[in-house]
């Protein structure tokens, strides 16, 4: 290993690494077989100045500027500014006279068929009732007691209730299906449904009602788990009992914030839990 040695190449005062060359020289060897060869450097043609009458611009290949170049690398032609439809490579849409991006289908139609399965599928709408009916299929699921559920084909929140978008504000599909069909809706009230099916927009399952009713409609149903059957649950119902009767204010052993620290839980969920507010089915 030549550690003390010096660049074989004349003038050249670094050190070398590899065959008697420094690192520089060696790379040049090895990318072009001379060390004293420079980087590639683009030569200009002949005509300093692109061929094309009116164009100043210096010339880098076949006597073109890079932007006629360019120009003639897409299009074939040098002076064809806008990319020109072909024969036999219009959308096969009726109609439609986009150029083809794939499957014989313009950018547009494509993104459809992709996303929909059917080119001709708009799924969008400036007008909102438009818009609504565009995601609505009435072929869903029945229920054995209010018949058939319209299902919504849009977007969908965690709890299965469908939304879209009026004038950049979300609504609500199935209170946007109330409101067309039955009318305004009280402020103080919410739409319930019938079906139980959250994505559910037909008019015929929907009625009013507080969210005191929601919430019990909810229970009755089976939809709202509390107690230790919550998934998030740290406490069982046996705990719960356990803190209410050892539960003494003020005290070392049983106060608020001992009986937090035995259960891992914080200290004003122990007071809630002692005076009723929390587990309150719980007795």
């Amino acid at each position: 290993m030549a550690t003390n040695r010096i660049c074989s190449v004349e003038n050249c005062p670094n050190r070398a690494i590899a065959r008697g060359y420094c690192g520089k020289h060696w790379s040049r060897w090895s990318k072009y077989g001379d060390p004293l060869k420079t980087i590639k450097v683009t030569i200009p043609c002949k005509g300093l100045v692109c061929s094309i009458p009116g164009c100043g611009k210096p010339a880098r290949s076949k006597g073109w500027c890079p932007m006629h170049y360019c120009r003639w690398r897409l299009y074939g032609d040098p002076l064809t500014t806008i990319k020109p439809v072909y024969p036999n490579t219009i959308c096969s849409v009726d109609s439609c006279q986009g150029p083809v991006n794939s499957r014989g289908l313009c950018r547009k139609h494509y993104i459809r068929w992709s996303r929909y399965g059917d080119p001709t599928k708009q799924f969008r709408s400036k007008i909102p009732i438009e818009s609504f009916w565009l995601k609505v299929n009435k072929d869903g699921p029945i229920h054995p007691v209010c018949g058939q559920c319209w299902a919504w084909t849009g977007h969908v929140k965690e709890e299965g209730y469908g939304r879209f978008r009026i004038n950049k504000v979300l609504v609500f599909a199935h209170r946007f299906s109330w409101e067309i069909h039955r009318g305004e809706i009280p402020d103080d009230l919410c739409i319930c449904h019938h079906c139980d099916n959250p994505g559910c927009v037909n008019p015929a399952h929907l009625f009013l009602g507080t969210r005191i009713d929601n919430n019990e409609d909810a229970r009755k149903k089976g939809r709202r788990v509390r107690g230790e059957k919550h998934p998030k649950a740290i406490l069982t119902e046996a705990i719960v009992k356990e803190i209410r009767q050892r539960y003494k204010k003020r005290d070392k052993k049983n106060g608020g914030h001992a009986l937090a620290k035995e259960f891992g839980i914080r200290q004003k969920y122990i007071y809630a839990i002692a005076l009723g507010h929390y587990w309150k089915h719980v007795i």
